[in-house]
């Protein structure tokens, strides 16, 4: 991978994903749309049928194998969690950054939406919490932090690009 996108549920790794590849004319991958492709269900599915630990394994067998192609890689919320997740970001050559995004642009982002086994349960308190929870997980692995909440999808991957082009 190129360029890795990190970040809490609904902070805007598809979005600004597939918009960088656009710019920057090279594959784009949502990790999340691998694992539903592998295992022939949805997340949702996943979590009911077989539980999140079972999601998180799909999870890092997908991430293991698509680390090494070429593109922008959209993680998932929860894929730094695990430990050999984070030493798979850490130790790939593709800049990995992390979206910060505060807890209730993503809860109103959240009521929009459906279908997320963790964010349907959860309100703008249950999100700041588990946001701590991950706040030193993600800056582990991310070298460049970008707080979106005031920026336009377009100014993120103006910042990205520019970043890249100066390191």
């Amino acid at each position: 991978m190129k360029i890795i996108l990190t970040g809490f549920m609904a902070s805007g790794k598809s979005s600004v994903g597939q918009m960088l590849a656009q710019r920057l004319s090279c594959p784009y991958t949502d990790l999340d749309q691998v694992v539903t492709i592998t295992a022939g269900k949805s997340i949702p599915q996943i979590f009911h049928e077989d539980g999140e630990a079972a999601f998180r394994k799909l999870e890092h067998d997908q991430l293991a194998a698509v680390i090494d192609q070429g593109g922008i890689l959209a993680t998932g919320g929860g894929t730094p969690v695990r430990a050999d997740n984070q030493e798979i970001l850490i130790q790939s050559p593709a800049l990995v950054v992390l979206l910060e995004t505060s807890p209730e642009i993503i809860a109103q982002r959240l009521q929009q939406q459906s279908g997320r086994p963790l964010g349907d349960q959860l309100n703008a308190a249950g999100i700041a919490a588990l946001q701590k929870q991950r706040a030193s997980t993600y800056h582990r692995v991310a070298d460049l932090v970008i707080s979106t909440d005031q920026l336009a999808v377009e100014t993120i991957c103006q910042q990205i690009i520019d970043y890249q082009d100066n390191n």
